[in-house]
């Protein structure tokens, strides 16, 4: 006989019917993590107590930790129907039902529970569940259950405003939009100052056709906090109504909030070639090309398809030639496939067009010493220095940089200020570095030396 059938006949023997050995017999083995022995303790106190919830959840939780999600299941479901507001074993079957993708029995476990919850007169948590079984809803994307989840929590909090107007978005989403304007404006009288509930309001009547509607609720939101994709939504809305130069204005003012958001340069398009201002509007179209296009090629060079990258930075710069991040993220590609004369001219194209902009004169100085051209590369280093001084005052690489192209000319007296300026930085990473920079060969026997990279 197995030593562990010894062990579980010998405690069979000390406990008997009495539970209560059992119960902290696997709880101590649950403390210790042997959850196999833990259950077979937990069984013997469910031959004696089969309606022990805190059992039950104590099972289920072994369960998980081995790993066995089925019949964790089973034991948390049992816990969970003895005693409905036990919210710890709740929890953790929501969890495995969203971990094992099982989004319908999730959402019918959490409406069961909301069900009996209020039976019990715990409404808040009634509310809890019937939100957490409309958000396993909308895993499966089953709107109308969404809806009728927020109709039964509004049945119990008819006073919570996030509850209106999550319940507005999803019948905006079935087109139900006087439903759904019926419900923002709920959620308006019980929070009337919540920006975000006048752009959605602004949005329903944009879809409802609603224009000037739309424009007084997009104007209001503006008035309590101004958002780029609400001046952009009204310039949409001004747009319809034929407001072209009004729409042109609003356009405006989601690009002066957010330079960078494509759509809005897109939309400013449409107005502007309506007022035969068909200069601005192919502006306007080129711009929206290169804000799209450009993250893309960007991921693409990060993904290490560095060709692919470049064709789309090609794309950007015939469009838009002064485009200096298209020319800069083109070189930083061209230099990963090691063409080196090809990357230091899109390097000279971002500075011809960008002359401020400081890391196209980095990335420069160090391609330079990469490819011993070091002259040039000191000269592109000192241009970084004047065009971002506060930049090398928390980065000791453009000083590191520096004190090794010195180095290698032989500059020892200025390498070793440059890098003891770098050390002053970085008293770490750096003299770590210095100790096996082959660059340094020339001032590595240097007391000085010797004495920067000693201070650590």
């Amino acid at each position: 006989m197995s030593s562990n059938s010894n062990e579980h006949e010998q405690q069979s023997a000390n406990y008997g019917d009495h539970y209560l050995g059992w119960l902290n017999r696997g709880l101590g083995l649950m403390e210790s993590e042997d959850y196999d022995a833990a259950i077979v303790a937990f069984d013997q106190v469910l031959q004696i107590q089969p309606n022990n919830h805190d059992v039950w959840y104590q099972r289920g939780l072994a369960l998980e930790e081995l790993g066995q999600y089925e019949e964790a299941i089973v034991s948390l479901c049992k816990a969970w129907e003895l005693k409905p507001d036990l919210d710890c074993a709740y929890e953790l079957l929501d969890t495995l039902l969203w971990e094992l993708n099982r989004y319908e029995e999730a959402a019918q476990s959490c409406e069961k529970a909301a069900q009996a919850l209020y039976l019990l007169n715990f409404n808040k948590k009634a509310v809890l569940y019937y939100r957490k079984a409309a958000d396993a809803w909308e895993q499966l994307g089953n709107d109308e259950k969404i809806v009728a989840c927020y109709d039964k929590a509004l049945e119990l909090v008819y006073d919570d405003a996030e509850l209106w107007r999550a319940r507005a978005n999803i019948l905006q989403r079935l087109h139900k939009y006087t439903e759904a304007i019926e419900s923002i404006n709920k959620s308006l009288e019980i929070q009337p100052n919540d920006y975000e509930v006048w752009y959605l309001r602004g949005n329903i009547y944009l879809d409802l056709g609603s224009y000037q509607d739309a424009v007084a609720s997009y104007d209001k939101s503006l008035e309590l906090h101004e958002y780029y994709d609400t001046w952009n939504n009204r310039g949409l809305a001004l747009e319809k109504q034929g407001c072209y130069e009004q729409a042109v204005a609003s356009y405006d003012k989601a690009i002066e909030e957010n330079p960078d958001y494509f759509v809005a340069w897109q939309n400013r398009s449409y107005p502007l070639n309506k007022l035969e201002r068909f200069d601005e509007a192919q502006t306007s179209r080129n711009t929206a090309f290169v804000l799209q296009r450009r993250p893309l090629g960007n991921q693409l060079s990060n993904s290490g398809r560095y060709e692919e990258a470049i064709e789309i930075y090609n794309q950007i710069t015939d469009i838009k030639q002064d485009d200096y991040l298209a020319w800069y993220y083109k070189g930083t590609a061209l230099e990963k496939l090691q063409r080196y004369e090809d990357a230091i001219s899109c390097y000279h194209q971002t500075i011809k067009y960008k002359p401020d902009y400081y890391s196209g004169w980095y990335s420069l100085g160090l391609l330079f010493m990469n490819m011993n051209k070091l002259e040039e590369a000191l000269a592109s280093f000192n241009e970084v220095m004047k065009l971002h001084p506060s930049y090398y005052s928390y980065d000791y690489q453009l000083y590191y940089h520096q004190a090794r192209c010195l180095a290698l000319l032989n500059k020892k007296d200025l390498a070793l200020e440059s890098l003891q300026k770098a050390v002053n930085i970085n008293r770490y990473e750096c003299p770590r570095k210095a100790k096996s920079e082959a660059a340094f060969a020339s001032i590595r026997d240097d007391a000085r030396f010797q004495s920067i990279i000693g201070k650590t």
